[in-house]
């Protein structure tokens, strides 16, 4: 029986499909409503009354929320991450880049994860499967990769650096060619003596050259293997997961606009994240340029 009485909340189901074939729907849910009756004139209409339905999406607020976090986190704390740790060189010396990384980098993750108990909760208590979207699923996916993702910037393995620092002594080898060059000959077997010692001073020279050279070859700045690795993970990671973000933010947008018939802000997102990324690359071409500007 449908009770029509303005408060008493009626139960719908509800299901579609991709086309007007006849097949398992895609998908299904059910939502609550009340019935009143068909009013004219302030008046009820007690014959042949039409009964309209009222629909009530559930959770409106929460939605909203949803949206706003996601949209700080993705939308701002995301890029500025990234932005502190390309930029590093803006930042006073020491860590202070890598701890502006690590809080914005952190608190995007607290607020994805508060985003989505948001929207888990509303669509369950509105009756919507969960998962059966692209934005849902992308959500879900981002939600995990954003943790781990964090969980591997705390495990950041510290760059290893081999120097090898190369000391002659000129002093003693100055003093040992003078002492040759004084040295004056007595007789021929003096003479073969002293061409025997230059040229063995000579082949001492060029072996300590060779020696050197290979030392300062070595004498450079090495990473370690598992920092290596460590890089290749993190990096795409954060480059990929903050593309998916822009995505997500405006599909949210489009969707949250046809919910509740809203105002579709797609269009100022994008120029709000242009206007962002521009600043961003032209930040990035000072730094680059910055040095030879210097010199």
């Amino acid at each position: 029986e449908i009770v029509a009485d303005g408060e008493y909340l009626n139960k719908f189901l509800w299901a579609y499909g991709s086309d007007n074939e006849s097949q398992y729907h895609g998908r299904a849910g059910s939502f609550q409503a009340p019935l009143t009756v068909c009013v004219d004139g302030g008046k009820k209409v007690e014959d042949g009354g039409a009964i309209i339905s009222v629909l009530t999406r559930k959770g409106k607020s929460f939605y909203k929320a949803h949206g706003i976090l996601a949209a700080l986190a993705w939308g701002l704390m995301v890029p500025l991450a990234i932005a502190s740790s390309s930029l590093r060189s803006l930042f006073p010396p020491g860590k202070t880049w890598l701890r502006t990384h690590i809080a914005l980098n952190s608190l995007s993750v607290i607020f994805t994860m508060i985003s989505f108990g948001l929207v888990y909760h509303t669509m369950g208590s509105n009756g919507y499967s969960h998962f059966m979207t692209t934005h849902h699923k992308l959500g879900l996916g981002m939600t995990f990769f954003s943790a781990l993702q964090m969980v591997n910037g705390l495990l950041r393995p510290a760059a290893s650096i081999t120097q090898k620092i190369l000391v002659t002594d000129e002093t003693n080898q100055t003093s040992a060619s003078i002492a040759t060059k004084d040295k004056a000959p007595q007789n021929k077997n003096d003479t073969d003596d002293i061409k025997r010692e230059n040229n063995l001073h000579e082949n001492d020279s060029s072996a300590d050259e060779e020696e050197q050279k290979v030392k300062e070859t070595e004498s450079v700045l090495l990473k370690s293997t598992i920092r290596i690795v460590w890089e290749l993970f993190h990096k795409p990671l954060g480059f990929t997961l903050v593309s998916c973000g822009v995505w997500q933010i405006q599909n949210g947008l489009f969707v949250y606009s046809k919910l509740f018939l809203g105002t579709d802000y797609r269009g100022d997102f994008f120029i709000t994240i242009g206007i962002m990324y521009v600043i961003f690359l032209g930040l990035k071409f000072y730094v680059q340029t910055m040095p030879k500007m210097k010199k």
